[in-house]
C-alpha cells in the first residue's frame, strides 16, 4: 500500500474528515440537481416559445382569413390561451375575444378564482381583464368577498370601471387605504375610466366603504367633469375637524367652476390652519373673480409666507385677466407687495 493511500485512510478514521465527506457529497448533489433543473426548465422554455411563435403565426393567419380558409383549429392550451391574451390589446382583439369565448378559456381562469391564493387569483385577473364581460365581472365580484390584496382588487376595480359598473368600482375598492403618493394613481385611473354618468351617481353612492383620500379623488375627478351637486359634500369637508378634509376641500373647490365653490374657498381664506389658507388664496386665483381681489388684498398681510405666496400668485392671475397691475398688496406687507408687483409688472409686460 503506497503513502497516499496510508494517508486517506489515516484521514477517513478521524471523525472530523468523514463529517466534511458528507458536506461535500451533500452539496454536490444540491449543486447538480439544481443545475439538472434549471437544464429542464430552459428547454421546457424553449419549446414553449416555440410553440408561442407556430401558434402566433396560426392566429394571424386565421385572423386576417376571417373564416374564408378552413384552418385547423389548435386544441385549448395554456400556450394558446398566452397567445390570445397577447393579441388581446392589438387590431386582432375581435378575433381573440371570440376564440377565447368559444374555447371557454375565461371558466378556467373562474376555477383559479376559487382557489385560496393570491398568486392564482392575480395571475387569473390579469388574463380576465383582457376580454372581460359582466359574467366575468360577477365571478370577480365574489372572489373579492375573501380575496383581501390590494393589488387584486385595484385590478378588480380597472375592470369593472372599463365596464362602467361604478357601485361595483366601490365594492373592489372596499378597504384598500391611499396611503402614499404612489396609490394615488390608480385611483385616478379607475375613476376616469368611468363615465360622467357613472361618477355622478357616485357622488351620491354611499362612499362609506372608500378610504377618506379615495372619496377627495371621487369628488376632485367629479368637480373636474362640471358635476355641481358636489358642492355640498366639498361645503361638509370646508367644516370638517380634519385638516386633510378641509384642504382637499379647498383643492377640489378651485377646479369646481361654480359660486358655491367660490363661496367655501373665500370662507377657507380665513381658517386657523395656514395650509388651509394658502390653498384657499391659490383656488381663488384659479377659480376666483374679480371680486375677490379685495379679500386676496386683505390676506396679504397673513403672518404664514406660503399665504402670502400664493395670494401674490392670485393677484397675479386676476391681474393678467384684467391687463393691468393691482398695487393692493402694498397697503399691507411689504414681502409680499415685491412679490406680488415683480410678478404682475411681468404679467402685465406680456399682456
Amino acid at each position: 500500500m503506497d503513502g497516499f493511500s496510508e494517508l486517506l485512510i489515516l484521514m477517513w478514521d478521524h471523525p472530523t474528515y468523514r463529517i466534511l465527506a458528507a458536506v461535500v457529497t451533500v452539496e454536490m448533489t444540491v449543486i447538480i440537481a439544481m443545475m439538472s433543473t434549471l437544464w429542464w426548465q430552459t428547454i421546457r422554455w424553449g419549446r414553449y416559445e416555440k410553440k408561442r411563435r407556430e401558434l402566433a403565426d396560426w392566429f394571424i393567419a386565421a385572423a386576417e382569413a376571417d373564416g374564408d380558409e378552413d384552418t385547423e383549429r389548435p386544441r385549448a392550451s395554456k400556450v394558446l390561451r398566452d397567445v390570445l391574451v397577447d393579441f388581446g390589446g392589438t387590431k386582432y382583439r375581435k378575433a381573440a375575444n371570440r376564440l377565447w369565448r368559444e374555447l371557454d378559456f375565461s371558466s378556467k381562469e373562474y376555477r383559479l378564482l376559487t382557489k385560496r391564493s393570491t398568486r392564482q387569483h392575480l395571475a387569473a385577473i390579469r388574463r380576465l381583464y383582457v376580454f372581460a364581460d359582466d359574467r366575468d365581472a360577477d365571478r370577480v365580484l365574489e372572489a373579492l368577498q375573501y380575496e383581501q390584496d390590494h393589488r387584486f382588487r385595484l385590478m378588480a376595480a380597472q375592470l369593472m370601471a372599463e365596464l362602467d359598473r361604478g357601485a361595483d368600482v366601490v365594492e373592489a375598492l372596499r378597504g384598500v387605504v391611499v396611503d402614499r403618493r404612489t396609490m394615488e394613481q390608480p385611483f385616478y385611473a379607475i375613476f376616469h375610466t368611468l363615465s360622467i354618468a357613472q361618477i355622478e351617481l357616485l357622488t351620491n353612492h354611499d362612499l362609506s366603504g372608500l378610504s377618506e383620500r379615495a372619496q377627495h379623488i371621487l369628488l376632485e375627478i367629479a368637480a373636474e367633469h362640471g358635476i355641481d351637486s358636489v358642492a355640498d359634500q366639498l361645503d361638509a369637508l370646508a367644516h370638517s375637524e380634519e385638516l386633510e378634509n378641509r384642504l382637499a376641500s379647498a383643492r377640489i373647490c378651485a377646479v369646481l367652476n361654480n359660486d358655491k365653490g367660490r363661496q367655501i374657498l373665500r370662507a377657507l381664506l380665513s381658517d386657523d390652519d395656514w395650509q388651509v389658507r394658502a390653498q384657499a388664496a391659490r383656488g381663488l386665483g384659479t377659480n376666483g373673480g374679480l371680486r375677490d381681489v379685495s379679500l386676496l388684498r386683505e390676506a396679504a398681510g397673513d403672518a404664514q409666507f406660503w399665504v402670502r405666496e400664493n395670494v401674490a400668485w392670485a393677484l397675479e392671475q386676476h391681474a393678467a385677466d384684467d391687463h393691468r397691475p393691482s398695487h393692493g398688496a402694498t397697503e399691507t406687507d411689504k414681502e409680499v407687495a415685491g412679490i406680488a408687483n415683480s410678478r404682475l409688472e411681468d404679467a402685465t409686460h406680456i399682456a
